[in-house]
């Protein structure tokens, strides 16, 4: 709701296909990210294109100062984008209107958020890779990316009907030798029964079964049930990158809360690969998350 009619549309060249693809164009307030660019159809893009024109004619300085594509124009909100109550009512009005149906025979419940989930669901089941639905989804972390990221249950058993295929697992199968045997930083086969032992983008976690996660709008390495290795270093290098690059961004744009969000982000991946390469394995409660028998 934040798109900006005079610069929410871009065209890039694309070198393979020999076409220049539109690309949306916005800030993401609530994960601070300041500049973000989605390609999207030809279709859309025209939409968008005539829709910006016919904003750009009725706007001003005093009723859209901040040139917002989709704009109050007038009531106490003058000035301001759509609020999300506002554009969840319209939808449900067009519901009404054209009498949209669910599977049930009944008026489509709608709900916006679920927009971004049931989006995250078809590009995981399309199998695109989870850095590239985060860039898409705008989260400034691949842990709130999993939280979206989920699969059907039709996709599901889809993919364990075509995995079984391959006949994978062997129960003759012989044992590894002394050479193939490799030291590993956690030890699966010790965790504790009372704990999951879940692989997260930079490490694993080690949450409590009975408890629900707490760190979905966090960084799961501020978790006290947060484990990293060695294993873990390309990863840590890959994120120290990307918001390396955000933050440069942020400067440039002059967004000096995203620049001290990003700054922080970047203190503690940079803190927390140190350590993996000093210590090896990096874990709050150390031997806590694993059983000894004697």
């Amino acid at each position: 709701m934040n798109l900006r009619y005079n610069s929410c549309l871009e065209y890039h060249w694309n070198e393979r296909e020999k076409i220049y693809i539109p690309y949306l164009c916005g800030e993401i307030t609530k994960t601070r990210i300041p500049l973000l660019k989605i390609p999207i159809r030809q279709e859309v893009a025209a939409m968008v294109k005539k829709l910006s024109e016919e904003v750009s004619d009725i706007s001003t300085e005093d009723n859209n100062p901040d040139h917002y594509l989709f704009n109050t124009y007038e009531g106490k909100n003058k000035g301001l984008p759509y609020s999300k109550p506002a554009f969840s009512t319209a939808v449900k009005d067009l519901i009404e209107k054209k009498c949209i149906l669910d599977g049930d025979g009944n008026l489509y419940h709608f709900k916006a958020h679920s927009l971004r989930h049931t989006r995250a669901m078809e590009y995981t089941e399309q199998e695109m890779p989870i850095g590239i639905i985060q860039q898409v989804l705008g989260h400034c972390s691949l842990q709130m990316t999993l939280h979206y990221s989920k699969v059907s249950e039709n996709m599901l058993y889809e993919k364990w009907k075509k995995t079984e295929k391959l006949n994978l697992l062997h129960l003759n199968g012989r044992p590894p030798s002394e050479n193939e045997v490799k030291e590993e930083g956690v030890h699966y086969e010790l965790v504790r029964k009372n704990l999951d032992a879940v692989k997260v983008p930079f490490g694993v976690c080690f949450k409590p079964t009975k408890l629900p996660c707490r760190q979905q709008m966090n960084h799961c390495l501020e978790c006290a049930n947060f484990c990293a290795t060695s294993d873990n270093t390309a990863e840590y290098e890959a994120e120290i990158a990307r918001v390396q690059t955000q933050l440069e961004l942020s400067r440039k744009l002059g967004r000096d809360e995203w620049v001290e969000k990003n700054q922080k982000y970047l203190e503690i991946l940079g803190k927390m690969l140190v350590r993996i390469q000093t210590e090896d394995t990096v874990h709050k409660n150390g031997k806590l998350r694993e059983d000894y028998n004697g």
